[in-house]
């Protein structure tokens, strides 16, 4: 067996402490996985939002200003309907050029 001396044993003691408290947190996590469940519903509803200040209307879902990263990516969404349907319309311009390149390339094939 390992004989440890001097100020090693009791840093290592503490590292390995069993504490029950830290051990209810570590393994009940449902008020987490609640809370989380609540943050992901209110985010979808937020990118379902027909609005163009997402900022404002974040603060209004969860009640606190959001962190400037978020803000910052909030506002380069801008719209997210009107984002998702130009999305939606440049991957469709994409798959016609596709389709007609196959078509010219000899494939003769319908991408769908």
């Amino acid at each position: 067996m390992l004989t440890l001396e001097g100020a090693l044993a009791p840093i290592l003691a503490v590292m390995v402490r069993s504490d029950d408290i830290a051990n209810d947190m570590l393994d009940d996590n449902s008020k987490a996985a609640t809370v989380l469940g609540e943050i992901k519903v209110k985010l979808s509803a937020l990118m379902h939002t027909d609005t163009d200040d997402l900022n404002t209307r974040f603060i209004q879902m969860f009640d606190e200003s959001p962190p400037t990263i978020v803000e910052n990516v909030l506002s380069m969404i801008g719209n997210p309907l009107k984002r998702m349907n130009e999305i939606s319309e440049l991957i469709e311009k994409i798959l016609e050029q596709v389709e007609s390149k196959l078509y010219k390339a000899g494939a003769h094939m319908e991408v769908t």
